[in-house]
């Protein structure tokens, strides 16, 4: 999390912590109920906060201005 705050900046740091966790519980949800993980199976971190840095990348000013705006 370190590298990738230094490689995405100040506010945009928050922006992938807030979306890794989302993703992450999208998925995990997705996965308890299609019965392939079960609540105490554990799911790894890495890959969401890796989709959660590309996706801040390309859009994360606008996800930052929508949260900024509406929170």
């Amino acid at each position: 999390m370190a590298v990738l705050g230094l490689a995405s900046g100040w506010p945009m740091v928050l922006v992938v912590f807030l979306l890794s966790f989302l993703l992450g519980a999208a998925v995990g949800l997705v996965l308890i109920f299609a019965g392939k993980k079960r609540r105490s199976d554990p799911l790894p971190f890495a890959p969401f906060l890796i989709i959660a840095f590309i996706i801040t990348k390309f859009w994360g000013l606008e996800i930052w201005h929508c949260y900024v705006l509406y929170m």
